[in-house]
């Protein structure tokens, strides 16, 4: 270990000045985000959700009459009921055939519990990863039941700077070599459900309070 000197500033120094430059930036984003103090919130996990044709479909194993889709939106309801509006921040995603925003970023958890995806469009992964990166959250969930139109491209806009970690999960028939290359090069987790209390339970780990434990027992 090298001996600290005049020009070597003591780390936690450095990490002080860091920290207290971040949250001016922070401060500054809010008061151009109208002082929504949105900025602050140290969480936003964009949530991406397939709607494409084949969510329309049913599990194979669930006998109720909900759809992939019906079960994708109740995982989400079940993610915003474990978290905590002042900690976590979210943007709402639909892949269809060209993917769109349904709510942007907001701690209104009342405003995303009345929107719901719906779609029975395509598949473009891509559009999708793109405007999740552009709401510049701190991780992206995606979930899908098929391939995408330019896998290709989706993963290298994936990969390119900024990386966000993409949480992904599978159902359906979509691809889980895919999707584990997405997470792994991203940084996040892959996980394949099978039916509407797997998914549940599923989004319900990761709730950024319950994200860590998840990822060191991954």
């Amino acid at each position: 270990m090298s001996r600290m000197n005049s020009e070597n500033p003591p780390t936690d120094l450095v990490l002080s000045a860091t920290n207290r430059l971040a949250k001016l930036r922070a401060e500054k984003e809010a008061q151009n985000n109208g002082g929504t103090g949105l900025a602050l919130i140290p969480n936003h996990i964009a949530a991406v959700i397939d709607a494409s044709g084949s969510m329309d479909d049913r599990f194979p194993d669930y006998t109720s009459r909900e759809t992939r889709l019906d079960c994708a939106n109740a995982g989400f309801q079940s993610i915003l009921a474990a978290s905590d509006p002042k900690k976590t921040a979210y943007t709402l995603i639909k892949i269809d055939s060209i993917s769109q925003v349904v709510v942007p970023k907001t701690t209104s958890y009342t405003m995303m519990q009345s929107r719901t995806v719906r779609g029975g469009g395509g598949t473009d992964g891509s559009g999708a990863i793109r405007l999740a990166k552009e709401s510049r959250p701190t991780r992206i969930i995606m979930l899908t039941d098929g391939a995408f139109n330019h896998p290709a491209e989706a993963l290298e806009l994936a990969i390119s700077d900024p990386v966000i970690p993409i949480d992904t999960i599978a159902i359906g028939e979509a691809s889980d070599t895919f999707l584990q290359e997405l997470s792994r090069r991203t940084g996040g987790i892959f996980k394949r459900v099978a039916n509407k209390e797997e998914m549940k339970q599923h989004f319900i780990m990761l709730e950024p309070r319950n994200y860590l434990r998840l990822s060191h027992n991954g």
